[in-house]
């Protein structure tokens, strides 16, 4: 990877950190870390620790076998660079990349893309276009595609709109393409193509047998099985207002979580803080919120709605997570006064003292 690329590839959800005695503090993950011990009686766990999809992936398997377990994180981390090969918008080669050059608008796409593109309009759908594939148009006018950030004109920003609609994108599973209408359009897939490489890693351990684990990838984590002595993975959610500060940990009842955070990457204007997370009604990144966590079973459905929910707004976003089944909402904002609240849906009110968390906060 180039630094060019480098540098465009790197999310805003480099925050969760996690080990499975506890939590770990913003400076653990190593490059290179490869830490063995006994997880059960006749078991073996490893740690590894590699870049990928402009992040820090960090993978731990237990099994019964040590050179079996590391073959298959290797094998896992295979699968995380085939993603981002191909669903990039940055590598010169990429179907994705294809598809978003001027005037070639129609391409025949891998079934896994063609997938994650299915998934991202049902996510679209679910959060009535907050989250939007079809948003590569306003990231590169804004500027966050080569780093040159600047404040479009309002006739830019008009007509980069009028390209964003994720119901024009046309999917034809069976001749296998993908169509946009206009020949300036742009997907992006950056805020759902990490999580469904957690997946695809997690689906590689899993069916090579290992018993339990966790794929971290630069913040979209999913797990499976327990860590040694433990009933279940812990995570920690990061003060969006003080970096390296944990404001609590939360066992990982579901599967997977992921964070969106104006706190990683951000630029000010006017005095006020925007997230490189845009709103694809508006056009404009969104202010006023700080994070948003989302927990669920599949962390490629977790990654898409995180984004979606920050744009929504509190109360679209706790709507729309309330109506899905085995699905949770962390909403941390910046009210009309100034003051920061905590939201969160019904499933974490036993789990989270929310008001404890506003007096961390203000």
């Amino acid at each position: 990877m180039n630094q060019k690329e480098q540098k465009n590839s790197l999310t805003r959800r480099k925050f969760l950190k996690w080990t499975t005695g506890g939590l770990l503090g913003a400076g653990a993950l190593t490059l290179g870390l490869n830490s063995w011990k006994r997880t059960a009686k006749g078991t073996t766990a490893v740690t590894q620790t590699r870049p990928a999809m402009g992040t820090f992936v960090e993978i731990t398997a237990g099994g019964e076998k040590k050179k079996k377990v590391k073959n298959l994180i290797n094998k896992a981390y295979e699968k995380i660079i085939d993603v981002d090969k191909t669903m990039s918008v940055h590598k010169d080669n990429s179907p994705v990349h294809n598809l978003n050059n001027p005037g070639n608008k129609k391409i025949n796409l891998r079934p896994n893309t063609l997938q994650v593109l299915e998934e991202a309009q049902n996510i679209s759908r679910l959060t009535d276009g907050s989250f939007d594939i079809t948003s590569g148009p306003l990231l590169d006018l804004w500027g966050f595609y080569d780093g040159k950030l600047s404040v479009p004109s309002p006739d830019d920003l008009k007509q980069a709109l009028n390209l964003v609609d994720y119901q024009k994108l046309t999917l034809e599973p069976s001749s296998g393409t993908a169509t946009l209408p206009d020949r300036n359009g742009k997907i992006d897939l950056g805020g759902i193509a990490k999580g469904y490489a957690v997946d695809k890693a997690v689906e590689v351990l899993k069916n090579g047998g290992v018993q339990s684990g966790l794929v971290n990838a630069g913040g979209d984590i999913r797990a499976f099985g327990s860590p040694e002595g433990k009933s279940t993975w812990k995570v920690g959610l990061q003060n969006p207002l003080q970096k390296n500060d944990l404001l609590f940990g939360l066992n990982l009842f579901l599967s997977a979580i992921t964070t969106s955070g104006n706190y990683e990457s951000f630029f000010t204007y006017r005095g006020n803080k925007l997230a490189h997370i845009i709103n694809p009604h508006t056009g404009w990144p969104v202010e006023d919120v700080l994070s948003v966590s989302v927990l669920t079973e599949k962390a490629i459905r977790a990654d898409g709605l995180s984004t979606g929910a920050f744009c929504q707004g509190k109360d679209e976003a706790l709507a729309t997570i309330e109506k899905l089944e085995d699905t949770e909402l962390i909403y941390i904002h910046k009210s009309e006064k100034g003051k920061i609240e905590v939201e969160m849906t019904e499933g974490l009110a036993d789990r989270i003292n929310g008001n404890r968390l506003e007096v961390q906060l203000n």
